[in-house]
């Protein structure tokens, strides 16, 4: 299962809403042995980390041309 975040590493620690919300699914693919491989869109090429996975959670703001660019290339 691939995470996508649209804050940055640093961003969404300063941000409970995004913490809590990234740890409460982090919590259920864990506790149902789902792989999980996160990414921040901050992240230089990102796209590259969700090669080969087989389901996608994106949390945050992400425009309509972001979110078909990212179902494209998974």
């Amino acid at each position: 299962m691939g995470i996508v975040q649209w804050f940055s590493a640093e961003q969404e620690l300063q941000d409970t809403y995004y913490l809590s919300v990234r740890n409460g699914i982090e919590d259920f693919c864990i506790k149902n042995c789902i792989q999980i491989v996160r990414a921040f869109k901050t992240d230089v090429n990102y796209m590259d980390y969700l090669e080969n996975i087989n389901g996608l959670i994106c949390i945050g703001k992400f425009s309509k041309k972001r979110s078909e660019r990212i179902k494209e290339n998974i």
